[in-house]
């Protein structure tokens, strides 16, 4: 019981602070168009992360201790950060329909329009991205507990072969249109969360 309840205090401080960053209440669609404005190359520099918070009234930029430890875990050796990850950042934490948190999401990795993601794409890149924005980035912004977190990344694997195993076996390739239909589908579309993708997990054996 004392374990559950522990979980449930990290999650609920985790998703506090996840809130605080201020994507809650932006919709996705503008997440998405003011983070594709402001990067180059598929890349974010510093001076582009600031003008998106500022856009974006975020709470990014000047960082506390634990927006900081966010941010390095997000930042490459360059010192830029992915323009993707922060975009799967800003779908599972923006507002939107799960049906338009899908469609853009599918369109992160769908690069070239060709309306066309292959499976093995769908779990090495799609859920393998979600999967470590919500396991192994946000956690980032709390003192978390670590072995709520050591849990979560035990069954990260496992959570993104289940999410693949409810896709249909014969879809090889998926479209936008089937993934939009599967990923509101499942969980009811809490997949789209970062709360939600830890919330599944934990329901694994």
């Amino acid at each position: 019981m004392g374990c559950i309840e522990g979980r449930a205090d990290t999650e609920e401080q985790l998703k506090e602070a996840e809130a605080n960053l201020g994507f809650k209440d932006l919709p996705v669609d503008l997440i998405n168009t003011t983070m594709r404005k402001y990067s180059f190359r598929s890349k974010i520099n510093q001076a582009q992360l600031e003008r998106i918070n500022y856009q974006l009234k975020l709470s990014i930029v000047p960082p506390n201790f634990y927006v900081q430890a966010f941010l390095n875990s997000l930042r490459k050796s360059d010192g830029t950060f992915s323009l993707r990850e922060f975009l799967v950042l800003g779908v599972l934490l923006g507002k939107g329909l799960s049906e338009e948190k899908a469609s853009i999401m599918y369109q992160i990795f769908d690069e070239m329009l060709e309306d066309s993601i292959e499976r093995n794409r769908l779990t090495g890149e799609v859920f393998k991205t979600i999967s470590k924005i919500s396991i192994e980035i946000t956690p980032h912004l709390i003192k978390h507990n670590k072995e709520y977190i050591t849990k979560l990344l035990e069954k990260q694997s496992m959570t993104i072969k289940s999410v693949i195993n409810r896709f249909p076996e014969n879809l090889i390739v998926c479209n936008e249109k089937d993934f939009i239909k599967y990923m509101c589908f499942i969980e009811n579309g809490n997949l789209l969360t970062t709360s939600g993708w830890r919330a599944y997990s934990f329901t694994l054996p």
